[in-house]
């Protein structure tokens, strides 16, 4: 059940969530059933205690009153799934995942970020595998290690309860179920180990995988001798570890003793007390030296050549589209290119500002507008500028791979001369697309986004006589803000003048 808390924000309490112990137990079952399993050879026993440290829920994991929120990072990437879209929605815009902090994690490293607007403390980011069956060891790995990493981390930083979701997609549901079998096996043997360090475990998955999860918790946290024996016989034909990872006799490295021989000659040995000879040391310095990590050191040449090789191909396609820019004939559509760009404009700092008016975006093709803007705006990029979008009636949002292509096409002064983006009246996708977009394809303009709501809040960053704007954005401004003008008409209608026929009324009246 979804509530507020103090602040008026949706919250899902942990008192309100069903914990395995009690989550669609039949009544019926006979706790005292006879089973046949010899009871030395039970892998995973009841445990009252952790059933009731478990929990399977569907609601939404971002409104879960939890100390930590475990977040996948390639699926927050890919941006397809609800969970995504629902952690996004309730995080708000300052949650983003550094490019530059995620950059050297390898598959199954963990690390804590703020949670922002969260309900959750913390948020845990974790880098979970691409599930494949191509890839099926690998995979089973990097699941292990996902949830293995996750609740190390969470014990370290005392974190008594956390949330998890499922660190793994794909549409196979065979190998889902697979997966699966080793998330639940995973925390089930870490609670083995450290269960009280842990006050709860959340897994929330979607309600159409939930038959799933709650089938495979009777297996490795039965709650009865009914569960207990036929989770015993699924579990016969697997093997794992003690910490619930997959394991295979036939990969297994096998240590082999060395047998001692016995040498009749004499062999050059130390005595106790002896001390080994100069020579032996000084032909062992140059091995022993350390001369640093040379992983390190590899992969910042291999950084620094692929961003001098991408620096040198960027400019070499953006003199040649320059070039053919200010060869191009636009009288055709020069009407609809100044309707979508302005490039007079200049804010209170005096810095330039080149305005863009999306309604016009679609009247004109996108390689002409390409074009035009480079041609016009080169000469301003040279110093510091902003760059206006306005939003106001556009329907559709411009594609991703056309903001790719700018960004591939421009040089390196149209970003390190940006001063700020000012987007006036975004929508909540406008938002959202902004975001996803600066966060992990140009990570270091993320800060320089500006979302403004209002026309007299953009007036106080550039004045109205620099801006011309068209009559329906003035319409749009007042329909999405009708308080801001109605304080105005208030305003001037109590400034007007007092005619003479009210003053002469008035003095007969005094």
């Amino acid at each position: 059940m979804v509530k507020m808390d103090a602040w008026n924000k949706p919250t899902i309490k942990l008192t309100d969530l069903k914990y395995w112990s009690s989550f669609n137990k039949n009544v019926n079952e006979n706790k005292e059933s006879p089973t046949n399993h010899n009871t030395a050879n039970i892998h995973f026993p009841e445990n009252n205690k952790l059933n009731n440290k478990l929990c399977l829920s569907d609601q939404n994991i971002a409104l879960i009153e939890s100390d930590a929120l475990v977040v996948p990072i390639n699926e927050m990437k890919a941006m397809k799934t609800s969970m995504a879209f629902q952690i996004y929605k309730v995080a708000g815009s300052d949650f983003v995942l550094d490019s530059q902090q995620i950059r050297d994690m390898k598959t199954g490293d963990v690390i804590s970020t703020p949670s922002c607007d969260l309900v959750a403390r913390f948020a845990m980011c974790v880098m979970e595998p691409l599930v494949s069956n191509k890839y099926k060891t690998a995979s089973e790995t990097g699941v292990h290690n996902s949830y293995m990493n996750a609740l190390e981390l969470a014990k370290s930083l005392h974190i008594r309860t956390i949330a998890f979701p499922p660190l793994y997609t794909t549409p196979d549901e065979k190998l889902y179920t697979h997966m699966t079998h080793i998330a639940l096996r995973t925390v089930r043997c870490y609670l083995d180990h450290f269960g009280d360090d842990f006050d709860s475990i959340i897994f929330s998955v979607p309600q159409y995988m939930m038959p799933i999860y709650s089938f495979l918790a009777t297996v490795y946290f039965p709650r009865t001798r009914q569960e207990l024996a036929s989770g015993q016989d699924i579990v016969k034909c697997l093997s794992w570890n003690k910490w619930g990872a997959c394991s295979y006799d036939e990969r297994e490295i096998r240590v082999v003793p060395i047998e001692r021989t016995n040498n009749t000659e004499e062999e050059d040995v130390l005595r106790v007390g002896e001390a080994p000879d100069e020579e032996i040391f000084n032909d062992m310095v140059e091995f022993t030296q350390m001369s640093g990590d040379h992983d390190a050191r590899r992969l910042w040449q291999i950084r620094n050549m692929e961003r001098t090789k991408r620096i040198s191909s960027q400019q070499r396609i953006y003199t040649r589209l320059l070039r053919q820019a200010k060869l191009d004939d636009f009288s055709d559509v020069e009407r609809q290119l100044e309707n979508l760009f302005h490039f007079s404009s200049v804010d209170v700092e005096g810095h330039a500002t080149i305005v863009v008016i999306g309604a016009y975006k679609s009247r004109v093709q996108p390689n002409k507008a390409i074009k035009y803007f480079i041609r016009k705006a080169d000469k301003l990029v040279n110093k510091s500028y902003n760059l206006v979008y306005f939003c106001s009636g556009v329907q559709t949002q411009i594609s991703s791979d056309m903001v790719k292509q700018i960004y591939g096409v421009v040089d390196d002064r149209y970003v390190a001369n940006l001063e700020q983006i000012h987007i006036v009246h975004p929508t909540w996708f406008h938002k959202i697309y902004s975001i996803y977009f600066t966060t992990l394809f140009t990570s270091n303009m993320r800060k320089k986004l500006n979302f403004i709501k209002s026309l007299p809040q953009l007036y106080q960053l550039i004045d109205r006589n620099q801006i011309k704007l068209k009559s329906f954005i003035l319409d749009y401004d007042v329909q999405i803000n009708p308080h801001l003008y109605q304080v105005e008409t208030l305003t001037a209608s109590s400034e007007q003048p007092i005619s003479k026929s009210s003053a002469a009324a008035a003095t007969s009246t005094s």
